[in-house]
């Protein structure tokens, strides 16, 4: 079964989310389908063209074609993390993000997914760079684990897959909800029914931890150089 990711704000915003939508490919025809039946929406789903009362239908047809939903964060505002992670670190973070979040929907090792992404974002050559990120990170998470993760990545055209712009959504929500403020407080009181019945639910990566490890590995290659 299908996993699709999409990802909202990044590290210029101070605040990055990626979701990662785990559903068949046919129940995020329907409930895109049933979308634009009730609400007349034309063209491609995005989380910021809508309003509150349609992202609240849009959560009712989540939970009702049986979505699931892992949102991984990191938060990078504030003065003891000004400066941690440059704008061309983007797609490192980016990466990090995403093997937070599929990972924890690949651990069963008897099963072998697709994780399905949007293109929109980087070029083909950055893309690549961050498929390979992500299965690094998912063999140091399966060395702990002790299982062998079988990840096939694609890239997808978001106005083309219905399931790339339900992550959109679910992304742009929690994005939303960590800048805060009103529009945050809709988003929270929005998602919170669905947290209940654990249809999402949140993974935070802390910028310090991430950028040691980035440090020993860029050392660890060094001294392999030398």
């Amino acid at each position: 079964m299908p996993i699709y990711c999409d990802e909202s704000g990044g590290v210029s915003a101070g605040v990055m989310t990626l979701a990662a939508v785990y559903m068949s490919e046919s129940n995020s025809e329907k409930l895109l389908a049933r979308f634009r039946t009730v609400t007349g929406l034309h063209g491609e789903l995005k989380g910021s063209r809508i309003d509150y009362t349609e992202r609240g239908l849009f959560y009712e047809l989540f939970d009702r074609f049986d979505a699931y939903g892992i949102i991984a964060t990191i938060d990078l505002r504030g003065p003891e993390r000004m400066g941690l992670v440059q704008p061309e670190q983007d797609y490192g973070v980016y990466a990090e993000l995403m093997a937070r979040a599929v990972s924890s929907q690949l651990s069963n090792p008897d099963r072998r997914d697709t994780v399905i992404v949007d293109e929109g974002r980087y070029n083909y050559q950055t893309l690549e760079l961050v498929r390979s990120g992500i299965n690094a990170l998912l063999r140091q998470s399966d060395g702990a684990s002790g299982h062998q993760t079988q990840f096939i990545a694609q890239f997808a055209d978001s106005r083309r897959s219905p399931g790339v712009q339900i992550a959109d959504v679910v992304a742009n929500t929690f994005y939303n909800l960590m800048v805060g403020g009103h529009r945050g407080g809709w988003m929270e009181r929005i998602v919170s029914p669905f947290r209940e019945l654990d249809r999402v639910e949140t993974v935070h990566i802390n910028p310090h931890k991430m950028v040691a490890r980035w440090n020993r590995q860029h050392e660890d290659h060094s001294s392999v150089k030398a």
